[in-house]
């Protein structure tokens, strides 16, 4: 019989992951684990959550003890499109979208994952959007941004 163990790297240097702590909810209390100091979360085969740190140490929480797994702070697998970008990203100053680079595919989806917006670089025009929340897709690039 194979073991699985699901691996989930944690970048913690990410802009878009502001998180400062992973918050292990038990039975016995709450558990604060410092991000800087996570090297990866997995989940063997033969149950429980063990949780690796940097110097080597690891501690196993078992699934009958464990409530959940939860990041204070905010938390976004999606990085917010900058104002102004030196590095050639997604860029959005209100009214429209842009990117570094000529013909790159533009498009932009409303959260249930609609396209409603699509053209090519330099820029979008997003002017008749109504305020929200938006994912915005360019070349290789993803950025939300909020109107």
């Amino acid at each position: 019989m194979r073991c699985l163990i699901v691996t989930i790297s944690l970048f913690v240097a990410m802009a878009s992951f502001a998180a400062d702590n992973l918050i292990v909810r038990q039975k016995s209390g709450d558990t604060a684990v410092a991000l800087s100091s996570v090297k990866e979360i997995t989940f063997p085969a033969e149950g429980g959550v063990k949780i690796s740190m940097s110097d080597g140490s690891s501690q196993v929480y078992a699934h009958e003890n464990l409530y959940s797994l939860r990041f204070n702070g905010e938390v976004s697998g999606v990085s917010t499109a900058d104002i102004a970008n030196e590095e050639g990203g997604i860029v959005y100053d209100g009214s429209t979208v842009s990117v570094a680079g000529e013909n790159t595919k533009i498009s932009v989806y409303s959260l249930d994952g609609s396209q409603i917006v699509k053209g090519v670089s330099p820029c979008v025009d997003v002017t008749h959007l109504p305020s929200g929340v938006y994912i915005v897709k360019a070349g290789c690039q993803t950025a939300k941004i909020v109107k």
